[in-house]
């Protein structure tokens, strides 16, 4: 039986693959590099993103 923690754990893991697709999506058809994502700015973003989707 899966605990509310593993089930929240499956579920960052699953938003977490969704927008790293959704990014190398963006990049691919903006014809950017993976570098312009590695930003720590953006990485805050996206944390921002994630957390307010909780």
């Amino acid at each position: 039986r899966s605990t509310n923690n593993e089930n929240d754990q499956r579920l960052i893991r699953s938003i977490k693959r969704k927008l790293t697709n959704t990014i190398a999506v963006c990049c691919a058809c903006d014809d950017l590099t993976f570098s312009s994502v590695k930003s720590d700015e953006f990485r805050v973003l996206v944390q921002d993103l994630v957390e307010a989707g909780r």
